[in-house]
């Protein structure tokens, strides 16, 4: 096996995990790309190191690299009045709002003041329908049955929000006149080569691409609808760990002044940067900054998946592991947290790392 302390085959069969698939960057390039198992527990086909995934809540961190290009180019501006951009849909204005405007760097952060509500944004309803972003965020909709509005200072406080990800969705699809998917490809995805990634609902059948299907933690495959998430930029993201470590190298690329993407070097520091007065809160992901290292984390949990990636992007090094499986514990306790530490500890990560649920 390649890691002296994992025996990855026996912990998938220990922990009902029918596909797992990682890739590993060390000294800045992509170094390990390795999958195991199976994409279907129904079928004997396997998972290869091209099979696509649901990246879940990661999609924040592919958002948020379109947002920062569009921010190089003066196209959009992180401190700006987010009002002022959009056209097919406005926050409506309160107390909250008049106190302080919602800016892309406080949705970003997810401090826009925006609060989901209980048991909102679960996946694809096909009775109801693929739904129009519009339509969820006015509260037309299963997936936010309420409207979706600023609930307290912008700024004041730290709330992971669904929809704050989907207002930014919006504000791209408005200023660039182009749908989600399609403006994703050419701000990100082709410029990155990530070749084997898409958004798009619902996955063409006639693509090339090859789907993992989710399983619950009894390893029980589940039905396809279930597992997938309409609402594009907060969770309707497929990829693969490699394709993933491109988009972690162009962050590695973009802080040393090289950015394929031509995100200007002071506008990528602000990804790894503690925006507002949380420390933890960088700019769609987390951050974890010592006198050691900095370290930058994401992570995605889903009906059926679940996956995480974590960066030490000054030392060019991260690692991303997915897997087709619902484990019903978070990352650190699953298969995912075991595979990223047996990583850190082969590819000499500073001793202190530590990943969070």
């Amino acid at each position: 096996m390649i890691f002296k302390n994992l025996n990855i085959i026996d912990r998938m069969k220990e922990s009902k995990v029918p596909g797992v698939s990682f890739s590993v960057i060390d000294q800045g390039q992509i170094v390990l790309s390795r999958a195991y198992g199976v994409l279907d527990s129904n079928s004997s086909d396997k998972v290869n190191v091209d099979s696509l995934f649901h990246a879940c809540s990661m999609s924040k961190f592919v958002t948020t690299l379109a947002v920062l290009r569009l921010v190089s180019l003066g196209i959009l501006h992180l401190d700006e009045d987010i009002n002022n951009r959009l056209r097919s849909w406005k926050i409506y204005p309160n107390s909250f709002v008049e106190e302080r405007k919602v800016t892309l760097r406080l949705l970003l952060s997810h401090q826009g003041g925006i609060r989901d509500k209980e048991g909102s944004f679960a996946p694809y309803n096909p009775l109801e329908g693929y739904p129009q972003l519009i339509d969820i965020l006015d509260g037309k909709t299963s997936y936010h049955s309420s409207k979706v509005e600023v609930k307290y200072k912008p700024g004041s406080n730290f709330e992971y929000s669904d929809a704050g990800f989907c207002i930014i969705e919006q504000l791209l699809v408005d200023v660039m006149e182009k749908p989600f998917s399609e403006l994703m490809n050419a701000l990100v995805l082709e410029s990155l080569e990530m070749h084997n990634s898409l958004f798009m609902y619902p996955p063409d059948n006639k693509t090339k691409f090859t789907l993992a299907r989710g399983h619950d933690k009894n390893g029980k495959a589940i039905e396809v609808n279930k597992t997938i998430y309409p609402y594009l930029a907060a969770a309707g993201f497929l990829t693969t760990p490699t394709d993933l470590c491109k988009l972690i190298l162009e962050v590695i690329l973009g802080l040393g002044g090289n950015s394929k993407l031509g995100i200007n070097k002071q506008v990528m520091e602000n990804l790894i940067s503690p925006q507002g007065n949380f420390e933890d809160a960088g700019l769609g992901v987390f951050i974890t900054k010592t006198s050691e290292y900095i370290q930058i984390t994401s992570q995605g949990w889903g009906v059926g998946f679940q996956c995480m990636l974590a960066a030490l992007p000054v030392s060019g090094k991260a690692a991303v592991v997915m897997i087709n499986s619902e484990p019903g514990k978070p990352q650190h306790n699953s298969l995912v947290g075991e595979i990223m530490r047996a990583i850190s500890t082969e590819y000499n990560w500073p001793t202190k790392i530590e990943f969070f649920s």
